[in-house]
Formats: C-alpha cells, sequence, structure tokens
C-alpha cells in the first residue's frame, strides 16, 4: 500500500514539474508576455576594452546583455620628452588620465632662425648677393643667397596729374643705383559725400542713394543692399486668445515688423488648463540653459502656482500646464554671474513671456571645482604679457566688445597653420576685440615666445608660461590650439578645439551691432495697460 502511495506522489510530482516548467516557458517565451528581469549587474568598460551590463529573467533565467562601447582615451597636454630641434623631430609623451596609459607624439622641427651673417657679396637693387649666416638657435653655420635691395625710387617730376577717375605718369629716379623710369600715378578715386536717401533699404529691398564727390563735383545715384530681417528672441502675441476665440503668435522682425513661424493659441474654454511657457533668453537673443536656475510662477494672492526643476526647465524653456488665470513669474538660482531683469506677468490670453539675463564678470575667487563651459560667466583674471603689459579682462571688456583666448605651444603645427589668419583677423578688429595668445608648453619661457612672435610676425599679446593662471584647466585644454570667445557681458560663448580658419567672420559676430537683440533694459511688451481676464463663455 506504502509502495502503491509512494508511487502515486512520485508521478504527481513529475507532473507538477512538467506544469511548472511548461507555464514558465511560456510566461517567457509566449507572444503575448514578457520577460521579468532582475537588477542590471555592469561590468564597466575601459579606454579600449568594451564594457556589459547584463539581467536575468526571474521566471526563466534567461540572460539580456549589453554592450557598453569603450570609453576612448582621455590624454591630458603631456610633457616634452624630446626637444624638437631646428632641422630633427621632438617627442611629447602624452597620458590618459583615466587607465595613466601613454602614448608619444611628434613635434615637428622647429626650422632655422638666421641671424645676419659675414656678407661674401654685397647685394645691388636688382642683384642678389651671397652672406654666410648662423643659427641664433642651434649655431649651424650656412651660406645663402641675401635677397636684392630693391630699387629706392625717388619722384623727379610729374608728367600729368592724376585725377579722381584718371591715372596720371611721374618720373622715378632710383637713389641707390641711378636707374629711371616712368611711373603710373594710379587714379586718386573719388571722395563721396552722400546727400539724399532716394530710396531707402528695408529689410528685404535694395534701397538707393544720391552721392556727391567733393573733389570733382561727380554726382550719381547708386544700389545700397537690403537690411535682412532681425528676429526678436521671443515670440510677440499677436493677439490674445479668449472665451470665443483662437489667439495668434510669431516672431516680429525688430526692424520691419514681418512676422515669422506664426503659431495658434488655442482657445481658451471654462475649467481646461492652458500652457504657460516662459523662456530664460540672453540680451543676445540665445536661450540660456541655466543649471540650477529655478522658474517660480505665483498666484495673485503671492502663494506658489508651480516651480521648476532640473527635469521641467529644459533647453531654457519651461512650459506648465495651469488654470486660466494672470500670474508673476520670477527666476531665481542663476548660475555665477548673472541676474535677471526684475519680474514678468503671464497673462491666459498671452500666455508666453521671456525673463531676460544679463552677465558681469566675477570679482571673487575662483572656486576650486570651477569648469567653464558654454554659457559661463567667468571669474575676473590678470595675465601679463611678454611686452610687459598687463591684461585684467573685467577692465578689457569696459573698452572691447570681446575677449579671444587662444591656447596653443612651440611646437604646435595647428597653430602655426592658424596664427597667420588669427593675425590678419586681428589687425583688422583690433580696435573692438582683444586677443591673448597663452602658451601650453612649460618649455615656452618668455624669451622663447618674444622669438616665436617675431619669427611669425604675430602682434597680439602673447603670454608665456611664467605667467600661466591655470586658464587652461578651468577649461579643460586637452588639445591644441583651443579658442575661446568671452563677450562683453563676460560670458563664454565658444570653445572651439583644432585649428581655426574663419577668424575674421568671428570677429564679425561678436563686433556686429545686431549682437545684442534685446540691448541692456528691460524687454518691451507686445501688449499694455490693464488687463482683466475675458469674460467666459455662457
Amino acid at each position: 500500500m506504502i509502495k502503491k502511495m509512494k508511487k502515486i506522489f512520485i508521478s504527481l510530482l513529475g507532473t507538477l514539474t512538467g506544469l511548472v516548467l511548461t507555464f514558465g516557458a511560456a510566461a517567457c517565451g509566449g507572444t503575448h508576455t514578457e520577460h521579468t528581469y532582475g537588477a542590471w549587474t555592469t561590468v564597466e568598460a575601459t579606454c579600449e576594452g568594451e564594457g556589459s551590463r547584463t539581467r536575468t529573467c526571474t521566471i526563466c533565467g534567461e540572460k539580456d546583455t549589453e554592450t557598453i562601447p569603450p570609453l576612448g582615451h582621455d590624454y591630458d597636454l603631456g610633457t616634452v620628452t624630446v626637444k624638437a630641434g631646428c632641422e630633427t623631430e621632438g617627442m611629447r609623451t602624452r597620458t590618459c588620465r583615466r587607465c595613466q596609459s601613454s602614448k608619444e607624439e611628434e613635434i615637428a622641427p622647429l626650422g632655422h632662425d638666421w641671424a645676419e651673417g659675414e656678407v661674401l657679396a654685397e647685394p645691388a637693387c636688382e642683384t642678389p648677393g651671397r652672406g654666410n649666416f648662423t643659427c641664433l638657435r642651434c649655431g649651424k653655420s650656412e651660406e645663402h643667397a641675401i635677397p636684392a635691395l630693391a630699387h629706392v625710387w625717388e619722384k623727379a617730376g610729374v608728367n600729368e596729374e592724376a585725377t579722381c577717375e584718371s591715372a596720371g605718369t611721374r618720373n622715378m629716379r632710383c637713389a641707390l643705383c641711378g636707374k629711371t623710369e616712368t611711373d603710373t600715378i594710379p587714379a586718386k578715386g573719388h571722395t563721396w559725400e552722400e546727400r539724399d536717401v532716394v530710396k531707402a533699404a528695408d529689410c528685404t529691398n535694395a534701397g538707393t542713394v544720391r552721392r556727391v564727390c567733393t573733389v570733382c563735383g561727380k554726382d550719381e545715384t547708386v544700389s545700397v543692399p537690403a537690411l535682412g530681417h532681425k528676429w526678436e528672441g521671443e515670440y510677440t502675441v499677436d493677439r490674445e486668445a479668449t472665451f470665443d476665440r483662437a489667439g495668434e503668435k510669431s516672431y516680429h522682425c525688430l526692424r520691419c515688423g514681418e512676422r515669422n513661424d506664426v503659431t495658434e493659441i488655442p482657445q481658451l474654454q471654462e475649467g481646461v488648463p492652458i500652457l504657460y511657457e516662459i523662456t530664460l533668453l540672453r540680451n543676445n537673443g540665445e536661450r540660456l540653459t541655466a543649471p540650477g536656475a529655478v522658474v517660480t510662477v505665483y498666484n495673485a494672492d503671492g502663494t506658489v502656482a508651480a516651480q521648476s526643476n532640473a527635469a521641467t526647465l529644459s533647453a531654457g524653456v519651461y512650459s506648465v500646464n495651469l488654470s486660466p488665470a494672470t500670474y508673476t513669474v520670477k527666476l531665481t538660482g542663476l548660475p555665477a554671474g548673472y541676474t535677471a531683469e526684475g519680474e514678468v506677468t503671464v497673462r491666459p490670453g498671452s500666455p508666453f513671456c521671456a525673463l531676460y539675463l544679463r552677465g558681469s564678470v566675477l570679482k571673487e575667487e575662483v572656486p576650486r571645482a570651477t569648469q567653464y563651459g558654454v554659457g559661463s560667466v567667468m571669474y575676473d583674471f590678470t595675465l601679463h604679457a611678454v611686452s610687459g603689459a598687463t591684461y585684467t579682462l573685467s577692465e578689457l571688456l569696459t573698452q572691447k566688445k570681446a575677449v579671444v583666448l587662444n591656447f596653443w605651444y612651440d611646437g604646435c603645427a595647428p597653430c602655426r597653420q592658424e596664427f597667420p589668419l588669427l593675425e590678419r583677423a586681428y589687425q583688422k578688429y583690433r580696435d573692438e576685440i582683444e586677443v591673448l595668445a597663452i602658451t601650453e608648453d612649460p618649455d615656452d619661457n618668455a624669451a622663447a615666445v618674444r622669438a616665436y612672435a617675431t619669427l611669425m610676425g604675430l602682434t597680439f599679446p602673447m603670454v608665456p608660461q611664467e605667467e600661466r593662471i591655470g586658464l587652461e584647466s578651468l577649461f579643460g585644454v586637452s588639445n591644441v590650439p583651443t579658442t575661446v570667445v568671452v563677450d562683453s557681458e563676460g560670458v563664454v560663448c565658444e570653445i572651439r578645439s583644432g585649428s581655426q580658419s574663419e577668424f575674421e567672420s568671428l570677429f564679425e559676430k561678436y563686433t556686429s551691432a545686431d549682437y545684442w537683440t534685446h540691448g541692456h533694459a528691460p524687454a518691451q511688451t507686445a501688449l499694455t495697460g490693464e488687463y482683466a481676464l475675458p469674460d467666459r463663455k455662457d
């Protein structure tokens, strides 16, 4: 009897086990069910090796694995292990901040710095000479051609005077060799004075002006190009929404009033919340993503109706659904260096507003954990250039429209490529923009930087390694050249890594009269006067 019951029990146990296995498989593999996974187990990725994370189904034990790509090396600027010579390459060792592995990079040869040497054959006006020259850097001597002197022409009398439109001629004599020849005097060109605007240019249409030459009296009418639209940085409500009809909003041109991106504002409905949208804008019309900033919306009785957090204040815009009413909006918790221009009011028929922010250079000591990014306001600093001049950021921004920081070092080939372009832009905009070139090489002392600037023909301030104050670490500079643009409010607007070629267009942007779209005054609202909530429909 006992043996028979034992057989029945074993049979039932087998049946139950089969059912559990069957239903377990169905629970995970069926077409209408999903795995029930536990927590992830992670194997961290390394600089060169993949990582992974795995989770296991608590029902069937099946594993789900995802690959984490390698992180890639994060190399520092490194140290020079072999200095580059005039004709020989140098070597720099860079170490990964993450895994401490290192790699070597070649430093391009410096090239000889020839000094004046012994003249073997004197050059003439049209004939080159020869000389023995010695390199100031390595002492090597070589014989080189001395360029011809070129003629030193003196005026020997005018044959025909130049006019505004016609060239003249004159006799010329070389003061060195006595050679004579006839030279062309370029036409002087007109000296125009604008007299009348025949047709004013607007955003889309060219204009015409009448001008007169003050030298020869020539009178002509010429075309002037269209101005182009200058779009405001926030929506204007063109028609408020009411309980009877929808409203309308658009961007307006600050010059001509033309509208762009015309959008409907939904009609108000009894008891239905509406979307209020608050935008954080800098005075140049650009949105500001402000970590830590808090937008608070207040009811008429001063109580809080809504408040943003890190998740809801996204990309500089806070959107919140609220009952139709008039609210006051304030901004707190701004990043260091920013202030908001007061408070604003939003109304149900016009539920959009902008909070304008102004930056100002910070005067206190830089906090230890500071890391600059685009949108950061800079702390004040002072640098000493090889010329002996001193440059303080706050003082520069009272005189200039922007300050450009260029991080470089002597053996950097891309730096050598971009410096002539940077110098050309500096010559054109030096009255409005200051450039500070800061070396990143511990071997670039004042004498070396001074020689480099002379060799390259650079006139903007150059900062040697003795005067570095750690700005490169605040910007996380790991590659050179790196170019940083700081506008007149002390705000970091550009951080560009690698050789640049468009310095002139970059400088033009920050010196343009159109850079500040809002100005430094409170924003003008599109709708003014007393306002009451529209009457509700019966």
